[in-house]
């Protein structure tokens, strides 16, 4: 070998060292945040704890120490299903570890799965009968096989089995909880396939179907179930639901009224009944079912009692009854104390009645299958960035071609939908902008649902599509009906008309006289530009402002008139015939000669804030303080460092005392 490659060899054997100091370096670091979760788990701060212990096990997965302590959290946190996800996880990245197995078996007993907890433990004594805690282990199991026993004994499995197929019907109860939906699809498809009439089998398979955007499937799979059990309350919710939400109402409510009529002793029946009420928007239904279970909601699982809680609070929020709501969802998280969906409903319901959206039963996925939002970003997402916008139109056009059922959605999660639904609701209209997503997006606008923040931005989204013009509506805003103008203005600085180099000079200087209303020197610089240029409306209202400011009021009004009426069309002499209006108390036609002008997308800050001064005087001259306001809230943003500013603003406050002025004449 020459000595050239001698060295090229050597030289390729320096970097896997590096990896290994490396290597070594990011364990101490993860061994030092692994004991720094340790802290904080100890403190309390088992939500600290978990994030901490996801980045973790992110960077380096399948770690048996992290997943330990982050299967420990989810528990204190009482989230059970990710608490048993995690030990799964444990499982597959460490099967030689008997630590693994028995994290995941106690996972499985504490999240209510025993036929898989004794599954999880018939396996753990297989592969190490001589471990020294193999006793204890046999000793749970003996206890867990009798109560399966007592309880399975109630249940007719068509098999010589039912531990062995309870726990393959747990097992897809808890991919159905972890999200893992395809799994669960498959898992219960496997076991259909050796007992095609197991009822929770084709219930479950239906769930998991909708999840994945295959809601014809999931209604075929609910109609089966119904076949075997025409009263099974599980099949008439899910049927229920898939009808709803593939917009197939009068069919869902057919359905609803089966599953209301249902009398049985089953701990659930509340739960399904409220469920299909609360998404058809039955409020007083749901209360009524509540109250007729609510003696008997102890029965349920913690998590079940915790939700019809939940569903029995917003039901009484939406009809009004707000301390009985927040006393249900305090209950809720009694039972659920992390139960994300009472916490986030109590704090909308204690914020400020401008950013509060309203209660809501049920989060985004709920009504927008996971399927179909990945369907969705894989047409749309990747090509956002590459795609000009009207192709992602295009390709969004497309896509709710192929899925209807999203865009009869709509009204519903503008209706009863959460904040991050009717937010995807007001995203998906604004990219589309059809018929059929505008309705619903005008009736959520000038509603009273939604923080005001998303109700203006659905109004700037109808602006823009042109189904509603700019100007004075009646909006819903902080708790009450309030005239709001509607504007999406352009701000410019660049000069208004064209002049002659010297025209535009001579304007230029008068306009500074103007503006410290020195109309003595502006005047003959503006009669010297109006005998260049004496059709220019520029000069002429300018001239005009000159006049005004010597007070000749009435040769003012007649030249207003006359500009006017030889261009009708110009800005400052729409404003300037609006103001006459004003003081002559004829507010209609003030109105109508300003409302063009709101339609303008680009204007000059002359402009602006002229059309901001005109409307602050209608405001004021008709006794409306708060759209005067408005207005001059709008100057100050668009225009801050007008000097004009101060003067209106006293103006404004000034009017605040002129109605007890008749009491002291």
């Amino acid at each position: 070998m020459s000595k050239r490659k001698h060295n090229q060899r050597k030289q390729r054997r320096g970097p896997p060292a590096n990896r290994q100091l490396s290597s070594l370096g990011d364990v101490r670091r993860q061994q030092d945040r692994l004991a720094q979760a340790e802290r904080m788990g100890q403190r309390g701060d088992w939500e600290g704890a978990r994030d901490l212990l996801l980045e973790l096990d992110r960077r380096r997965p399948g770690q048996l120490s992290v997943l330990s302590l982050l299967s420990q959290a989810c528990l204190e946190l009482q989230d059970r299903d990710a608490c048993e996800a995690v030990c799964r996880r444990a499982v597959k990245a460490n099967p030689n570890q008997p630590d693994a197995h028995l994290m995941l078996a106690g996972a499985q007993l504490s999240n209510f799965h025993p036929a898989l907890a004794r599954r999880t433990f018939r396996g753990f004594l297989r592969q190490w009968p001589d471990d020294p805690r193999s006793a204890d282990v046999r000793k749970t199991l003996a206890e867990i096989e009798t109560a399966l026993e007592q309880s399975l004994i109630r249940v007719d499995f068509p098999t010589d089995d039912p531990f062995d197929l309870a726990a393959s019907n747990e097992e897809v109860l808890a991919y159905l909880a972890q999200g893992q939906f395809a799994a669960a699809r498959d898992a219960a498809e496997r076991l259909l396939q050796s007992y095609p009439r197991f009822l929770p089998a084709w219930n479950n398979l239906s769930e998991a179907q909708f999840r994945l955007g295959q809601g014809e499937q999931a209604i075929a799979s609910a109609r089966r179930a119904l076949e075997i059990e025409p009263e099974n309350c599980h099949a008439l919710g899910n049927l229920t639901r898939y009808l709803c939400l593939w917009g197939r109402m009068d069919e869902a409510r057919e359905a609803a009224q089966r599953l209301k009529r249902i009398e049985s002793n089953r701990a659930d029946l509340p739960v399904k009944q409220a469920e299909a009420l609360s998404l058809l928007g039955d409020d007083e239904g749901v209360c009524q079912v509540f109250q007729r279970h609510s003696e008997a909601a102890h029965e349920l699982l913690p998590k079940d009692n915790a939700l019809l809680h939940h569903l029995a609070a917003v039901a009484s929020a939406r009809l009004g009854r707000g301390t009985d709501a927040v006393r249900l969802w305090n209950e809720s998280l009694r039972l659920q104390p992390h139960f994300a969906l009472a916490q986030e409903n109590l704090a909308d319901h204690r914020r400020p009645v401008g950013k509060r959206h309203g209660p809501w039963a049920f989060e985004i996925t709920h009504w927008v299958p996971h399927g179909t939002f990945r369907a969705l970003f894989e047409r749309v997402g990747p090509a956002a960035g590459r795609l000009a916008k009207q192709s992602a139109t295009q390709e969004t056009r497309r896509f709710l071609d192929q899925h209807p059922e999203v865009a009869r959605l709509l009204p519903l999660l503008f209706e009863r939908g959460s904040p991050d639904a009717a937010a995807f609701a007001v995203k998906l209209a604004a990219i589309v902008k059809t018929p059929e997503t505008l309705e619903p997006l005008r009736t959520f606008a000038f509603g009273q649902r939604g923080s005001d923040k998303l109700r203006l931005e659905a109004v700037q989204v109808l602006m823009d599509a042109e189904v509603i013009p700019p100007g004075e509506v009646r909006l819903w805003a902080q708790g009450e009906w309030r005239d709001v103008v509607l504007t999406s203005f352009e701000l410019s600085d660049e000069p208004v008309g064209r002049h002659t180099p010297r025209v535009q000079r001579l304007v230029e200087e008068s306009h500074e006289f103007l503006m410290r209303g020195d109309f003595r020197r502006a005047k003959p610089l503006l009669e010297e530009a109006l005998a260049i240029e004496p059709d220019s409306p520029v000069i002429l209202n300018n001239l005009i402002s000159a006049l005004q400011l010597e007070g000749r009021k009435h040769e003012v009004e007649q030249m207003i008139c006359d500009l006017h009426q030889r261009f009708p069309n110009y800005f400052f002499g729409r404003v300037n015939m609006a103001n006459i209006c004003i003081q002559r108390r004829e507010y209609e036609r003030a109105r109508e000669l300003l409302a063009p002008l709101l339609r303008q997308r680009r204007l000059h800050v002359s402009e602006f804030s002229a059309l901001c001064m005109s409307h602050i005087q209608l405001f004021l001259a008709q006794g409306k303080r708060d759209g005067a306001r408005t207005w001059l809230q709008m100057w100050e943003r668009g225009s801050p460092d007008d000097p004009r500013l101060p003067e209106w603003r006293g103006r404004i406050e000034r009017s605040r005392w002129s109605i007890f002025g008749k009491f002291f004449r």
